[in-house]
């Protein structure tokens, strides 16, 4: 299971995993990628405090599949 928290974010974003390498790609809603991260693994934290505040789409690439959440950067 992948936890991403706290959500709605000001700063550093938390992503725990079951210790696989994933791909992090936040995207606005339009679709326009604004952001990748790759090889995050188990819990890592991540900054989004370069990001403009706002709604995005988060999707979590790995070899068991990809997810995508919904998150708010305030």
């Amino acid at each position: 299971e992948m936890k991403v928290y706290p959500n709605p974010v000001s700063d550093k974003l938390t992503i725990e995993n079951n210790s696989e390498a994933v791909t992090l790609t936040f995207a606005d809603f339009n679709g326009k990628v604004v952001k990748q991260i790759e090889n995050v693994n188990s819990k890592q934290t991540v900054s989004v405090g370069d990001l403009a505040e706002g709604a995005y789409t988060l999707t979590i690439e790995s070899k068991s599949g990809i997810v995508s959440k919904k998150i708010i950067k305030n």
